[in-house]
């Protein structure tokens, strides 16, 4: 009897593009770009099942992208791979987009070396998170938590910092390397957006539980800070 082939899927829709991987023997990627991704989203997974000769029920793992990115797109995915494992019974586990880019670049660097993530947030914000490249490894370790800012605070906190190298998503925002400090090496092209392929190898090392990840403060928090900014100025 011939062995049953392991099929897993990726999905990431926390960005400008629908996303999708699946590894059955042969991997197939799909990247679509569509504002209203979950009206691709069924027929991006079924054209890939068919590509694999793979069935729904095949599936034996789940991963995707759990932000950080747009609110909507970001249920969309863990909603499908929450969906997926409660009626297929397969594993599904939620990766962040600093993993994923994280894990892709750390190869180019030695072991001690500090690594950079950049993402783009919203108009003239930014995430930033930091790495270490490990001895004896390439898994890289989280220097803290991911942290937002506005443009000039991601500016001053790279500079900063001074990583070794610096890895952002250029395919949501071309121009992103722009706020590397000067003389920090920046990852290639290739390596410097989300690939469905990385995100399974994420998932493999990073993945956990299917919470989303939001980073920035919702408006009654900015109005909260912004309040308690003038009460205090007045009272100096």
């Amino acid at each position: 009897m011939a062995q049953k082939k392991e099929v897993k899927l990726s999905i990431c829709t926390s960005g400008g593009r629908l996303k999708l991987g699946l590894e059955a023997g042969k991997f197939h990627a799909s990247s679509v770009k569509e504002p209203n991704q979950e009206k691709q989203l069924f027929p991006s997974l079924d054209l890939l099942l068919k590509k694999s000769g793979a069935r729904l029920e095949d599936l034996s793992g789940v991963c995707a992208v759990r932000g950080p990115g747009r609110f909507t797109g970001i249920r969309i995915g863990l909603t499908l791979a929450g969906s997926l494992e409660l009626l297929l019974g397969c594993r599904a586990r939620g990766v962040t987009v600093f993993e994923v880019l994280a894990l892709s670049a750390a190869p180019l660097l030695p072991a001690g070396g500090k690594l950079a993530v950049l993402l783009h947030a919203f108009k003239e914000e930014y995430f930033v998170q930091f790495y270490r490249v490990p001895s004896g490894g390439k898994v890289p370790k989280p220097l803290g938590a991911p942290v937002w800012l506005p443009e000039a605070g991601a500016r001053e906190l790279l500079a900063s910092a001074a990583p070794d190298l610096c890895v952002a998503d250029a395919e949501e925002k071309p121009e992103i390397y722009s706020l590397a400090p000067a003389g920090c090496r920046k990852a290639p092209p290739g390596l410097s957006m989300v690939r469905p392929e990385a995100v399974m190898a994420a998932g493999e090392i990073f993945g956990g539980p299917l919470e989303p990840l939001y980073l920035k403060p919702a408006k009654y928090e900015l109005d909260a800070r912004a309040k308690k900014a003038r009460a205090g100025g007045r009272g100096k």
